[in-house]
């Protein structure tokens, strides 16, 4: 992901090898957009929160005349088929080729996220992290994808022997930095079928089991053992002490070291 303020210029005629999605700042000044399409110039006035969508694959010059401030997300093809539900059942996402379309809040609010996340140390952790991208990957190819199709709706979630199995997994590797896509692994289920039917065996996401397993062993070593914070935090599978007292004020409204002296 990155957060563009650049001078009046030209982008030149380029191949992208991922999927490119952008934004307009939220300081977006006046500014013209010219590009040429079907052999006719276009031109677009800027303003805060316009959508830009490409493909991997060819993209022709665009000029601006003014100040153009964007925040962009590149999403590999192999990703984004990886996250949809049976992904190899029908054509490869193709999005939309966009040119400072309409405002779009939700995906708004996703990019903002993840650059929210990157900018805060992802204070989330991974699961967080990957959780942003994979509902971002699926709402542009709900949204801005040529070949679009209806989601699946779920009424049930895993079995008994598929949540046990995955569970068993969460607690084992609790202290390795765990991923959507293993875990999906674990079930045999593809992201996308696995994230939905968790929530729907357990009442909470996978990021949030994670984070609550994470602070029951963290307490539990503060509580019987004399290992540093740091160690602490490495043993229940947070990245270093300073995302584990950020869980700990969020959920434990206390900090790790707060903590251990209440509970001697």
């Amino acid at each position: 992901m990155q957060d563009y303020s650049i001078p009046p210029g030209t982008f030149a005629d380029n191949q992208f090898t991922s999927h490119m999605i952008g934004v307009t700042g939220a300081e977006q000044g006046p500014c013209s957009l010219f590009w040429r399409d079907g052999g006719v110039t276009k031109t677009r006035s800027t303003s805060p929160g316009l959508i830009f969508t490409a493909s991997a694959g060819p993209l022709g010059a665009l000029r601006w005349d003014g100040q153009f401030r964007m925040l962009t997300l590149s999403i590999e093809p192999a990703t984004m088929e990886t996250v949809l539900p049976e992904p190899f059942a029908r054509r490869p996402v193709e999005l939309l080729p966009t040119r400072a379309g309409a405002a779009d809040i939700v995906l708004n609010h996703l990019l903002h996220g993840i650059k929210s996340e990157g900018e805060n140390g992802y204070v989330g952790g991974r699961l967080f992290t990957e959780s942003l991208c994979h509902t971002t990957a699926i709402y542009l190819a709900q949204r801005y994808s040529v070949f679009r199709s209806r989601l699946p709706s779920y009424k049930g979630g895993l079995s008994l022997e598929r949540l046990s199995r995955v569970l068993e997994y969460i607690d084992s590797y609790l202290a390795d930095n765990l991923s959507i896509n293993t875990l999906a692994g674990v079930a045999c289920l593809s992201p996308y079928h696995f994230g939905k039917m968790f929530r729907r065996s357990t009442g909470v996401t996978v990021h949030a089991y994670v984070t609550r397993k994470r602070l029951a062993r963290a307490q539990q070593l503060l509580r019987s053992s004399s290992l540093s914070l740091s160690d602490v935090a490495l043993a229940s599978g947070f990245y270093d002490q300073s995302q584990m007292t950020a869980v700990f004020r969020r959920y434990a409204h206390s900090t790790p070291r707060v903590y251990r002296l209440l509970s001697k």
